[in-house]
């Protein structure tokens, strides 16, 4: 068997049946059955409106939920065969950063503000590697290079302030990779960045994709990212995943109203200007239910344009619609 094409087959992370909430007197449930695997050198966009659970999924991967108040009730995540659930501190210290790493959402909260980039990068390092410091030095440089930074040299002894978005955005990754990880979570990455500098910094995750075999974990709302740069896509909704499968298909033909709700509601390019003024977006009208309050049957149906009397009484299940396309629609047949 070629060496690349195994390499490109190995499932790296598996999440199963994972629930989120708190447990007691006040039970609630934040995420609830959520399954999904990580090859290597693919990535896996999770996309929804805000309060769907994307990011609560994604901390949980890395066990770094605040606890108490939010917990893992049940499932498992494996890591390379290892449930992450069951790791002790220094086993579960390892696995961060030197397995799976994380850029989260906003550079200037993630960075700290009175230490050089240089500085916090050679932290980064020494967490991973055991190197004097002439050779933590050179490493610094080449993580800076890795992500396509411009002078780094003098990027390394600036400030966290001094550093536009994108660049912010790069030492984020660049310091993800310090442990030489297997899987890199994404968790919005672009936000607050300018078109442009949105793609910049996909491309440089695609490229380091491609050079290490990188299993992504993409957290965004944006489908036109995820449409350009995931290889399959899971959309969540009030802590499920009401559809799953390769982002052709989910995006290009969808079996869940919600889904269809998400792509009718984004801009499009060729939409008709008329008098200057774009035509008015179609929105998915009411919110993401309040989990204390969660509605009976499908969560979705309040906000539903094709929900009937069953959809109030029972809850769909993910479903085959495809080869490897799932839905959890009553209704996903009819509206293919």
């Amino acid at each position: 068997m070629n060496i690349h094409t195994s390499l490109f087959d190995e499932q790296i992370l598996e999440v199963e049946n994972l629930q989120l909430g708190r447990a007691g007197s006040r039970a609630f449930s934040l995420v609830n059955g959520v399954s999904f695997s990580l090859k290597a050198g693919k990535t896996l966009a999770l996309v929804g409106e805000s309060g769907s659970g994307k990011s609560l999924t994604a901390l949980s991967v890395l066990r770094l939920l605040p606890e108490p108040s939010v917990r893992v009730l049940g499932g498992s995540i494996r890591f390379e065969g290892r449930d992450l659930l069951n790791l002790d501190g220094p086993n579960l210290r390892d696995v961060r950063g030197g397995g799976i790493a994380m850029i989260f959402q906003e550079p200037l909260s993630a960075l700290n503000p009175v230490m050089s980039i240089g500085r916090q990068l050679r932290e980064a390092v020494r967490a991973h590697e055991k190197l004097d410091r002439k050779a933590t030095d050179r490493r610094v440089i080449e993580l800076l290079e890795l992500v396509r930074m411009p002078d780094p040299e003098r990027v390394a002894r600036e400030f966290p302030h001094r550093l536009s978005g994108g660049m912010r955005q790069r030492v984020l990754i660049a310091m993800a990779m310090a442990g030489r990880p297997r899987v890199l979570i994404a968790d919005e990455p672009t936000t607050a960045l300018d078109v442009t500098v949105q793609a910049e910094v996909l491309d440089t995750l695609r490229g380091l994709q491609d050079k290490f075999g990188l299993a992504i974990l993409l957290i965004t709302h944006d489908l036109g990212l995820v449409a350009d740069y995931a290889s399959d896509v899971a959309v969540m909704y009030a802590g499920r995943i009401v559809e799953h499968g390769p982002v052709h298909e989910v995006l290009g033909s969808p079996f869940h109203p919600y889904t269809r709700g998400l792509l009718n509601a984004r801009p499009h390019a060729d939409q008709v200007v008329c008098g200057g003024v774009r035509p008015r977006l179609t929105e998915i009208t009411g919110s993401v239910p309040n989990p204390l309050d969660m509605p009976s049957g499908c969560p979705f149906w309040p906000r539903c344009p094709v929900a009937t009397g069953a959809c109030q009484l029972r809850r769909p299940n993910l479903s085959p619609v495809g080869v490897s396309h799932t839905a959890a629609c009553f209704k996903a047949e009819a509206l293919a």
